[in-house]
């Protein structure tokens, strides 16, 4: 029994320790750390990260400027009008790095003091060049460009008088260079300052060709009377709105479609440049090609002039003004051309109130001399002043005014001309407009050939006497003269949609005498009268001339297709011509080749 009794207990003991544990939850053991976790550092509450200041706007790029060409003319104050920009340097005040051997030319322009500039930024106030009426210029030519720059900003002040005119309108800017293959007229912008304005320009010269640069400034109808100052080129960093490429080697020259008249040069010489000019009709205003030119800058005289004839340039008539107005090329310098026009042509026409109170200018050295008998050499037009009739005698019009520049201006003495003053030259010069003018365009070129260069002259001179400005200057041994047209002469069509059997040419050879001796009468015109072809192999074939004319019109002619050209022509076997070799070609009345 005591046995029995002790069991119950020790079982209740036994029992009450097995619930105990499993009534109570065991604290849990902390686990071992993995050695390959490295437990982070506490994180401790960081800095706020400061809000870094925003970069400043930079903005535009600094513009960078260097001047090229600037002058406010405010040298010395101007008195009066009658300064003219052309000839005063008292006041001339130039600065920047091209301004060597820059040369200044003009039209109908004073530099005054009156109605200085002012407001626009630079204005200079004190001179400004005053434009005396519509197509008066000025020209600053000879600018010497960087080799290392091509961006340029070209600015300056003007001031128009006419109500209401524009001031994108009253000036046309014209740049060119000193090859004078091609010319650009600017479009420049304006910003108002008043009663004045700056007018600017930024552009890129593309062909390292030009080195030089001229700038031409004319007045148009809203520029007349009006002032334009501190004419100012710069290099820039601006970005050019226009290019200019001036028609260098590696530029195609204008399409020959448009110039049928203008020669293909088959050798080029360094010597030779070329030159066009425009200018607008008489009556109704358009805006035209006057001549294009090939000249010689070391003969210091013509290669060739090219020119159209039509309806539109007889406008103004035959009239050619009194006295003849002979002026200066703008686009040559004065070393490069012929100086045979007074240095004071701007003042054209001298005081002259009528046809019978000619004045003559001051300056006696504007001819040729040196021809053995000691006269004076003739200044001979190419084109005459008649195909571009000024309509008036007391009148200066641009188309007329151009014919007497000496890049179409040439020494005259011909061989072929009789004791009562009849010559070939004014034979063929009257046939064209009387005889041979129609409907349908002609195209005519005139030339010179000078053979070795041995007719030496020289400009500048009165009688013998030379001036300081003297050089000498080649003679031509003989002149020709092509001309091209319809036969029919009023296709209305161009040279180039013709055929063969529409068009013909016919060439003139003109010899000329150093002496000026005069014949008691005059050979056979006919004996004088070439293909041109023949006149090319003449010359040297240096030229191809009419090169859109159709295949073979060039090689022969035929005397009585030409209007008129029988009754002046004089009796000669040689009346027409199939294309012979030159050998064969060569009868006695012609001039050796």
């Amino acid at each position: 029994m005591t046995n029995m009794k002790r069991f119950p207990l020790y079982f209740i003991l036994t029992a009450a320790l097995v619930l105990g544990l499993s009534s109570c939850k065991p604290e849990e053991m902390p686990k071992k750390p993995d050695p390959g976790i490295v437990d982070p550092e506490p994180n401790p509450n960081p800095e706020p990260t400061p809000n870094p200041d925003p970069e400043p706007n930079p903005g535009p790029a600094p513009v960078e400027e260097s001047v090229v060409y600037y002058d406010n003319l405010d040298k010395v104050k101007s008195e009066g009008n009658g300064n003219y920009f052309n000839t005063w340097t008292d006041g001339r005040n130039m600065e920047g790095s091209g301004i060597e051997g820059v040369s200044y030319d003009g039209s109908y322009t004073s530099v005054r003091s009156s109605y200085a500039s002012m407001g626009y930024p630079g204005a200079s106030g004190v001179n400004g060049v005053y434009y005396g009426r519509t197509g008066a210029w000025t020209a600053v030519n000879g600018i010497g460009l960087p080799t290392d720059k091509r961006s340029f900003k070209l600015s300056m002040g003007l001031h128009l008088t006419v109500s209401g005119a524009d001031p994108l309108k009253g000036f046309q800017v014209t740049l060119s260079d000193e090859h004078g293959k091609k010319s650009h007229i600017v479009n420049y912008t304006v910003q108002q300052y008043g009663n004045w304005y700056l007018a600017s320009s930024v552009f890129e010269v593309v062909s390292s060709e030009t080195t030089k640069l001229n700038i031409r400034i004319e007045a148009l109808d809203g520029g007349y009377q009006g002032r334009i100052d501190d004419l100012r080129l710069v290099t820039t960093t601006e970005t050019a709105s226009v290019q200019y490429d001036f028609g260098h080697s590696g530029t195609p020259e204008p399409s020959l479609k448009d110039y049928i008249e203008r020669p293909a040069t088959l050798k080029s010489n360094s010597d030779y440049k070329y030159v066009d000019h425009r200018a607008t009709t008489y009556r109704t205003k358009q805006n035209v090609r006057n001549y294009e030119a090939c000249y010689d800058i070391r003969r210091h005289n013509p290669m060739w002039v090219a020119y159209p004839c039509h309806e539109i340039y007889w406008e103004g008539g035959y009239t050619r003004p009194k006295p003849d107005p002979w002026r200066p090329d703008p686009k040559f310098s004065e070393s490069e051309q012929s100086i045979i026009y007074a240095s004071d042509w701007a003042d054209w026409p001298w005081g002259t109130v009528s046809k019978d109170d000619l004045k003559s200018p001051n300056d006696k050295y504007q001819y040729w001399s040196g021809v053995s008998t000691g006269k004076y050499t003739t200044r001979g037009h190419l084109m005459r002043s008649a195909e571009r009739g000024a309509g008036k005698w007391n009148n200066l019009f641009k188309l007329n005014e151009q014919t007497f520049y000496p890049t179409n201006i040439a020494p005259e003495l011909y061989k072929n001309v009789d004791t009562d003053g009849n010559s070939h030259w004014d034979m063929v010069e009257g046939i064209l407009p009387n005889k041979w003018r129609c409907s349908d365009t002609i195209y005519v070129v005139v030339g010179c050939w000078y053979d070795n260069d041995e007719w030496k002259l020289f400009d500048a001179v009165s009688g013998y006497d030379k001036s300081d400005k003297s050089k000498e200057c080649i003679m031509p041994k003989a002149r020709y003269k092509l001309v091209l047209r319809t036969k029919s002469g009023n296709t209305g069509k161009p040279i180039w949609q013709c055929s063969a059997d529409e068009v013909m040419a016919i060439g003139f050879w003109f010899p000329q005498s150093f002496t000026g001796e005069k014949l008691s009468s005059l050979p056979p015109l006919a004996d004088y009268i070439y293909s041109v072809s023949d006149i090319e192999k003449k010359i040297g074939s240096e030229f191809s001339f009419f090169p859109l004319a159709p295949e073979g019109v060039k090689d022969s002619y035929n005397i009585k297709d030409w209007p008129g050209l029988s009754d002046i022509a004089g009796s000669s076997p040689q009346s027409s011509y199939s294309g012979v070799t030159t050998e064969e070609f060569n009868p006695g009345g012609k001039v050796s080749w």
